[in-house]
């Protein structure tokens, strides 16, 4: 019998006891020799397949248990370090101390490599301990390196009970070994762990509180009993945190030198080591030095000058803690040190870059009481500062000011004049394509989603070029055939979504008419096409759940039937017909100006195209390119109509470009019509449309106005106890934003709803916002996507942002990360296209000012900015929806207050004006009773009062100033607040 065959009969008849005298004596041409058998034996064994159990589908493998052992055994015996390393990916012959059972007769020299291979994998092996690793490497068959050995360490001090459940503090098993006190105790403080939370979960058989397990615990114990050197314990805990930890750990290492409470004389010795912690990326570990630096502030051995050089760096920190401890400490060195108060007032002077009022006002104290009001330097530091000085520092310091800076007679710089929005122009057009070569370097572009215009450019493209797309051209365009299968069999990329699947769909029923067309200059086509078909057939045998991918463009759907996606197939599918027929009417809805509008004086060429050839055009492209017509050139877009126009044609066009035109007869494209009077005001009813049957939709959804509230909801979860080891009923409160959902899209009860069930909609009488409408109470569209979807309805968006708030706002705090990325990129396409919208953008852009990520914020911010400079958003309203909002503090208004102070404030006295004005409509909404950071928020009014030279003169406010008074934090801003109320006189009168 032959090497391979004994082995193969030993694994048939699982006869484990004969392996080690089998493997043990192989010389290497034997072991090599065995390798590519135990590799197939390996691939039968452990491949799971389908099997039928009880009429359940589950899967089942070949191998028993024991097989399974000979084959790890063999392999690890038999393989090299690559190839054991794929074989035994989770480290089976770890398992049950099966490893040192082998050890006794076979060692490979490759071991301690695959063992030191845990420390950078993702998981640990629960079976490799740090004893483990300790006998492994005391009977030298490892060399464990310091990265593994800290990634073990912090569990070595716990120990699972008999019953599995608990667990057991262990620390003598720290002394095991005399190297792990004396040198790997302290890997854990010069690499990363998981050491600050490595008693997480465990519920302990003794009666021990958390404290009396913890690795602080431990630590101090070992520092107390002498077994560890208290002064390197103390240096190392300071060094470590700033050492790029996470956030966690860094702090850990703050509470682990806090908690061995180092006295004044070691604090001294530690100043090196203090000072260095201000280097740390996180906050906690710079507060817990500065609290200690304020101890040694008034020592006679403080190294002051060192602190000094410091300060620029930690008045650079965004953080109030550290801003506020270091100017305390700074003080407290300016009234003991005079030498140094020139330069403690310079590097003072950098706080005035943080809008903090208490802060720029104890910054302001410490410059006037020690400074020198004629000293030019000092004068020379504050003057980059004045602009975002706040009025209360600013007075402070009028002394050190006034001979560099004079007030200004207005707030700040006086608006630019009003710049309206632009919709066409030169620099946004979109060139048209033209050429071969054009169309292949689009088509290498368009299925990636880089620009949002792509998915209706290619299919006008392929219209206008039909003609000459033959012959060697349809080879140039083999490779874009095949980046279109493989977005269909193999997915898309980060920046793809639906709608590029979708193209993708639409080019290649494209390639299958080509095909059809040319069959002899398609031959790169067919070969594609039958190599990925053949592709996505064999993972239909494959695997049970899938399938196939490969399909018509008319059967296309996403896989929750999501109708979002239908105006555009419709679209693709009218332009494949054009392209089967011969046509070459351009389609109408094509932008010709990013990121999607429509010049009218082109829509009106086109339209004249299809009606001096008598062809109606198709439904869906006719009311998109209505919805996508920008408002500019309305004169010679006027003259164009009235004369290559006639008919209902021109009286349509004259309708949506003429603002104040009422809509004239014949009205029998009724579709049209209703999106010609959404697009120009979707807010505006008309009296003629009051007949119409083309949509049972809502008003309310087709304007995207539904009404909405905030409000505390009490609700239950199950939340899962970890110290008891059980599931409890938690009962909690939540905030929400609720849209009105009866609203969004739901069917009007009348004539035309009950003759719905008697006569069946055409798609040539469908508007098409009826697709546009949320499915099952989810917003299932791809974040990739949102932008095409939104400029199909530029005009009027709100219908979809509705629907997007009511998903991804609803919770101030919390959401997944897509909704997060739909919320940035509706954002990015509203600053794009913002103007004049009613309530429901206003509310989506407040909301959004709350939202728990930064670049929402930001976002929203910009489209503030924005829309004040050209008159296109409502302040006031903004304020409102803020205030009802922040009246249940959906969301901490802490977030509002620094978007104001980054992002809004200082632009110009344009909007600093309606900064005020969106202050005071917020204010009005708050109720009696303060709210968090209501100081920081009335701060900020006084401050934006004083830049704008304003009185109060709003009663509610007034009448509310009163009430929050008899908040004692509140006192001396509303008393500040009161100076600027209408008259003395007045202002008690408003207040009795």
């Amino acid at each position: 019998m032959t090497l391979l065959e004994l082995f193969t009969s030993l694994l048939e008849k699982q006869q484990e006891q004969k392996l080690p005298a089998l493997l043990k004596d192989l010389t290497s041409a034997q072991k090599k020799e065995l390798v590519p058998h135990i590799k197939t034996l390996s691939k039968e064994y452990f491949e799971y397949r389908p099997a039928i159990i009880l009429s359940l589908n589950s899967y089942t493998r070949k191998a028993s248990p024991v097989q399974e052992k000979i084959l790890r055994i063999a392999a690890f015996v038999c393989f090299n370090y690559t190839d054991y390393k794929k074989h035994d990916t989770f480290g089976y012959i770890l398992n049950n101390r099966m490893l040192e059972d082998i050890l006794e007769w076979y060692c490979p020299d490759w071991l301690s490599s695959y063992i030191n291979g845990y420390r950078q994998a993702n998981f640990m092996h629960y079976q490799l301990t740090y004893q483990r690793l300790m006998e492994l490497a005391d009977k030298g068959f490892i060399v464990p390196q310091k990265e593994l050995l800290v990634k073990v360490l912090p569990q070595s001090i716990y120990e699972r009970s008999d019953n599995k459940n608990d667990w057991q503090y262990k620390p003598e098993h720290l002394l095991a070994s005399e190297v792990t006190l004396k040198e790997h105790i302290w890997y854990l403080f010069e690499l990363e762990s998981n050491i600050n939370w490595s008693n997480r979960y465990m519920r302990f058989d003794q009666e021990l509180v958390s404290d009396q397990t913890s690795w602080i615990f431990t630590l101090i114990s070992l520092s107390d009993e002498g077994k560890i050197d208290r002064q390197r314990l103390l240096k190392e805990s300071l060094l470590a945190t700033c050492k790029n930890f996470n956030k966690t750990l860094s702090g850990w290492f703050a509470q682990l030198f806090t908690a061995l409470a180092p006295d004044k004389e070691e604090l001294i010795g530690l100043q090196v080591e203090l000072f260095a912690t201000f280097n740390s990326p996180h906050s906690k570990p710079i507060t817990t030095s500065l609290q200690y630096c304020k101890i040694l502030a008034q020592q006679a051995r403080f190294d002051s000058q060192r602190f000094l050089d410091y300060v620029p760096l930690l008045l650079s920190s965004k953080t109030k803690t550290i801003l506020s401890a270091t100017l305390s400490i700074l003080e407290k060195l300016a009234k003991k040190h005079p030498g140094s108060r020139e330069q403690i007032c310079l590097v003072s002077s950098q706080v005035f870059i943080h809008r903090e009022e208490d802060l720029q006002t104890k910054a302001a104290a410490i410059i006037e009481k020690y400074g020198d009001s004629s000293y030019t330097e000092l004068q020379v530091a504050l003057l980059p500062y004045y602009d975002s000085m706040l009025s209360t520092p600013r007075t402070i310091l009028k002394h050190f000011l006034h001979q560099n800076v004079a007030e200004p007679d207005s707030p700040l710089s006086l608006p630019e004049s009003f710049q309206p929005i632009v919709q066409i122009s030169e620099e946004n057009q979109i060139k048209p394509i033209e050429t071969i070569d054009e169309l292949i370097y689009l088509v290498s572009q368009a299925f990636d989603n880089n620009e949002s215009f792509h998915v209706d450019v290619l299919p006008a493209a392929l219209i206008n070029l039909q003609n000459e797309i033959k012959g060697d051209a349809i080879a140039k365009l083999a490779s874009a055939f095949q980046r279109a299968y493989k977005i269909v069999l193999e997915g898309w990329q980060s920046t793809s979504g639906h709608l590029d699947h979708l193209l993708a769909t639409f080019f290649i029923d494209y390639g299958r008419w080509l095909v059809k067309k040319y069959p002899h200059e398609t031959k790169s086509i067919q070969e594609l096409h039958s190599k990925y078909t053949a592709k996505d057939e064999g993972y239909l045998k494959q695997w049970s759940f899938y399938n196939l991918r490969i399909g018509k463009l008319h059967d296309w759907k996403t896989y929750n039937n999501d109708t979002m996606y239908e105006p555009y197939k419709q679209l693709l599918l009218a332009a494949l017909a054009k392209i089967i027929t011969g046509s070459t009417l351009p389609l109408l809805s094509t932008p010709t100006h990013t990121p999607g509008w429509i010049a009218p004086v082109a829509l009106i060429k086109r339209l004249s195209q299809y009606q001096n050839k008598g062809v109606v055009p198709e439904p869906i492209d006719f009311q998109i390119a209505l919805s996508r017509c920008a408002f500019e050139n309305m004169e010679e877009a006027l003259q164009e109509a009235t004369s290559k126009l006639s008919g209902e044609y021109r009286e349509l066009i004259k309708f949506l470009l003429v603002r104040e035109s009422r809509p004239h007869g014949p009205l029998t494209q009724q579709v049209l019509w209703m999106v010609a009077a959404l697009t120009k005001s979707p807010l505006k009813t008309h009296e003629e449309f009051a007949h119409f049957t083309c949509t049972e939709l809502s008003r309310n959804f087709l304007s995207g106005q539904h009404s909405w509230k905030t409000y505390v909801e009490a609700y239950t979860y199950d939340r899962y106890d970890y110290v008891n080891r059980k599931t409890v009923l938690v009962h909690d409160t939540r905030k929400l934003l609720e849209i009105d959902s009866k609203a969004t899209g739901k069917r009007q009860i009348g004539l035309s709803t009950i003759l719905k069930f008697f006569t069946a909609k055409s798609e040539d009488e469908k508007l098409f916002y009826e697709h546009l409408k949320i499915k099952d109470q989810y917003l299932s569209v791809e974040h990739n996507d949102i932008k095409r979807l939104l400029l199909l309805i530029p005009h009027n968006p709100e219908p979809i942002l509705a629907q997007i708030a009511n998903k991804c706002l609803k919770y101030p705090s919390y959401g997944e990360a897509g909704d997060t990325k739909l919320l940035i990129n509706t954002l990015e396409c509203l600053l794009g296209i913002w103007k004049e919208f009613g309530e429901m953008a206003h509310l989506f852009v407040a909301a959004c000012m709350l939202n728990s990520d930064k670049t929402v914020r930001s976002y929203a911010a910009a489209i503030w900015v924005e829309g004040i400079h050209k008159n296109s958003i409502n302040s006031e309203l903004v304020g409102e929806i803020l205030g009802k909002h922040e009246s249940i503090e959906f969301a901490p208004l802490k977030r509002l207050i620094d978007l104001i102070n980054s992002n809004m404030m200082g632009i110009s006295g344009k909007h600093t004006k309606a900064l005020e004005n969106m202050i005071t409509a917020l204010l009005t909404q708050l109720l009696d009773t303060p709210i968090h950071n209501h100081k920081k928020l009335l701060q900020l009014y006084l401050e934006i009062l004083s830049l704008n030279k304003s009185i109060i003169r709003n009663t509610t406010i007034i009448h509310q100033l009163s009430v929050w008074k008899s908040t004692a934090s509140l006192q001396t801003v509303i008393t500040t607040l009161e100076k600027k109320v209408i008259g003395k006189e007045e202002y008690l009168l408003l207040t009795a």
